[in-house]
């Protein structure tokens, strides 16, 4: 099996084409955040790689996100056929995105892009800014070709975690993964920019990044118009500012959210912010509060009712919960609770020998792994 592992010197693109001699040399800005980015073609004598780049996407003026930033994080791919089929992390593979403070998260969101309605926009214009993960797709484009799947290892439940606003970490032996199947769906193609959309990020801190996954070649070649799912390409990449362009290149920068000239880019909205959502909220251009989710005061309850009386929801299933004690519900795990209601997340299990027949790599662990390994063979023909 065919393995690509990136690292964070790497890059996609460089800063001068050799021609054979020095004075064939172009200088050219490599770094597409420039005002002055000029596109070139890959270093020869690199060998592609996949790496993660963080977006900048707008700053918040207005309350309750005023302070916050959005970004959007990115997969860049080899190759315009390259087929993304999943963010997966373990002990051997960490992921980990964190924020010096925590994420914003609406009421009305959940952990992946899929979860959040676009049609409500217009009603909750901050659900536009919910952070999430996805595999190439965005709420805005309407309805998803396919819906983000996520698996969560038993002692670390990453999609709740990351729904309370904190960090995303994947790092034990069972792993976790978000991910799309390659079963023709062209979602998770790289296409003629060869980058692929895995999350939106709201904070007002700072975010760091560690990202891990596959991807597959030549989408279009196998069985239903699908990737070739004979070629697994794994890697593992650090969000540090070199993917996939030249940090190094002489470039000339706007201020955020403003062009070269230091005009805003973007309309300005009727309450005079610079690519504003306009008078979206039930108030106007006033504020809510923070903590409001009405002009009325009212508050969002556990499952996001505005004005609601549910007082929790601790499995984040969306339906109220009941009173009672929490806890390890799941009968195998070694520190079973028989008197819990709620599962806390705090199960662990230990791994036995013998009857493991999911296990495809013979490790003692049924794993993030063995499901990969699944996802290689889905569409194989077996005689």
């Amino acid at each position: 099996m065919l393995r690509i592992s990136a690292s964070l010197a790497a890059a996609l693109f460089i800063g001068a084409s050799v021609l054979g001699n020095l004075h064939a040399q172009v200088a050219q800005c490599v770094d597409s955040t420039a005002c002055n980015y000029t596109p070139t073609g890959a270093d020869p004598g690199t060998e592609p790689t996949a790496c993660i780049e963080l977006e900048w996407i707008t700053d918040h003026q207005a309350a309750p996100l005023e302070g916050f930033t959005t970004y959007r994080l990115y997969v860049h791919l080899p190759d315009s056929t390259d087929f993304l089929s999943a963010i997966s992390g373990s002990s051997s593979d960490t992921i980990s995105v964190t924020t010096t403070t925590s994420f914003f998260q609406h009421n009305f969101g959940g952990a992946t892009a899929t979860d959040a309605n676009s049609a409500l926009f217009g009603f909750f214009p901050d659900l536009a800014y919910d952070s999430w993960v996805t595999v190439g797709y965005a709420p805005e484009e309407g309805a998803a070709s396919a819906s983000i799947s996520t698996i969560a290892s038993p002692v670390q439940n990453w999609p709740l975690q990351f729904e309370s606003g904190n960090g995303i970490t994947i790092d034990d032996q069972y792993g976790g993964l978000w991910y799309i199947l390659n079963d023709g769906n062209s979602q998770g193609l790289a296409g003629t920019n060869r980058r692929v959309l895995i999350a939106q990020l709201t904070t007002d801190g700072e975010i760091s990044a560690q990202i891990a996954g596959q991807y597959f070649p030549d989408f279009g070649s196998g069985p239903g118009g699908s990737a070739d799912g004979d070629i697994d390409n794994r890697f593992n990449s650090t969000l540090g500012g070199s993917c996939p362009f030249d940090p190094n290149a002489d470039c000339t920068y706007a201020n955020e959210g403003e062009d070269c000239a230091g005009e805003c880019d973007g309309e300005i909205d009727e309450c005079g912010v610079c690519a504003g959502i306009g008078a979206a909220f039930q108030c106007g251009c006033a504020n809510i509060p923070p903590g409001d989710c009405d002009c009325n005061g009212n508050q969002a309850d556990a499952v996001g009712a505005c004005g609601g009386n549910c007082p929790a929801d601790l499995d984040g299933d969306g339906i109220c919960d009941l009173i009672g004690p929490v806890g390890c519900t799941y009968e195998s795990a070694s520190n079973f609770a028989p008197t819990a209601i709620h599962d806390d997340g705090s199960c662990t299990f230990e791994p036995t020998a013998g009857n493991c027949q999911f296990d495809s790599n013979s490790d003692g662990v049924v794993s993030v792994q063995d499901l990969l390994d699944f996802l290689v063979a889905l569409g194989n023909t077996c005689e």
